[in-house]
């Protein structure tokens, strides 16, 4: 895959979550229609996508969720990426050193944008608190709830 930096997103459980709730920010909002529009180029690790529908069939119902979660992916061209060995070991040492704060989502997230460079669309609030050097090389869009 090609990445651009500057259109490339990596989009989190909590920004799709918060996107297919009821009232989404503007902010959210203004993300997704550059999505729909193709003017930012959206990933989502295919483990965040079984995320956001346990999440969205907690909130909202399982028939509602699936509908909810299948319309987000027609209508939004995210593109899903699954794993391959250096994502793998990358995720996987993310998470030896952060392994109280991080998820393994989160590791897998983080890993992929720090591999390809590219922004991290995130309501994670722990971000903050990750030692060693992965902060200051994660580019990363907060949003909050």
């Amino acid at each position: 895959m090609k990445f651009n930096p500057k259109s490339s997103v990596c989009l989190d459980t909590g920004i799709i979550v918060l996107f297919a709730g009821k009232n989404p920010s503007e902010k959210i909002i203004q993300l997704f229609n550059a999505i729909r529009k193709k003017e930012k180029t959206a990933y989502a690790m295919k483990t965040t996508i079984v995320e956001v529908l346990n999440h969205l069939c907690i909130l909202q119902g399982k028939p509602l969720a699936i509908t909810r979660l299948t319309e987000i992916l027609e209508k939004y061209p995210i593109i899903q990426v699954g794993l391959n060995d250096q994502l793998i070991n990358q995720a996987g040492i993310l998470k030896c050193q952060h392994r109280t704060t991080l998820s393994y989502n989160d590791c897998i997230s983080i890993a992929f944008c720090l591999i390809e460079s590219i922004y991290l669309h995130t309501t994670e609030k722990k971000l903050k608190k990750i030692p060693h050097n992965t902060q200051n090389r994660l580019q990363i869009v907060k949003y909050r709830f």
